[in-house]
Parts: C-alpha cells; sequence; structure tokens
C-alpha cells in the first residue's frame, strides 16, 4: 500500500487495524485455541467455561472506533463483470442472486 494512504487510514480510526499485519503470532496459543473451537456452537471450551468473541472484543484488542459515520458504497453493480475481472473466470448465468454468489 502506498505510504501517503497512512495518514487517513489513522484519522478513520483503523491504523490499530492496518499495523495488526505486524503482530506477532503466538503459534502454541493458537494451536490450542483451534483444538478447542466448537462451530456447532461458535465459541470455545476452556477448562474454565465457554468463551466466544463478540465484536466489543475485536473493538477493544483492535482499538477500532465504532462511533461515527459508516463508510458504504452502492451495491449496484454488474456482480458478472466485476468477478470476471477481479477472479479471472467467465461464471455461468445465474451465479448471481443480487449481490450474493452462488458456491454451488
Amino acid at each position: 500500500m502506498d505510504e501517503c494512504l497512512l495518514p487517513y487510514i489513522d484519522v478513520a480510526g483503523f491504523g490499530a487495524l492496518y499495523r495488526v499485519q505486524w503482530l506477532r503470532l503466538d503459534k502454541p496459543l493458537i494451536t490450542s485455541l483451534v483444538e478447542r473451537w466448537r462451530s456447532e456452537m461458535n465459541s470455545f471450551h476452556l477448562a474454565n467455561g465457554e468463551m466466544t468473541i463478540t465484536l466489543e472484543d475485536a473493538v477493544v484488542l483492535l482499538g477500532l472506533r465504532v462511533d461515527g459515520f459508516t463508510v458504504t458504497s452502492s451495491t449496484r453493480g454488474d456482480w458478472m463483470e466485476l468477478a470476471r475481472v477481479l477472479l479471472r473466470v467467465e461464471l455461468p448465468p445465474g451465479s448471481f442472486q443480487g449481490g450474493r454468489l452462488s458456491l454451488a
């Protein structure tokens, strides 16, 4: 990413999130959490009980801003063309329903 964009990312309150990519990962911790993850419950089963990660946890840990205006754009567009350009594949007709792509 171009360095000139970093001040804008900081002003928007996403500077901490951008810097996450340089965090050192604790591989044994991640491995043990993966072993304790239960996808049917969307939670971790630990010795002291069940634990889940909430959006509030992400806000606190990553220092994200959750106030102010949202950043959105139009969802209207030629999805088939966008998939062709970004994914470099020709999808069959009917692959999209609204903005959703069928993975069948």
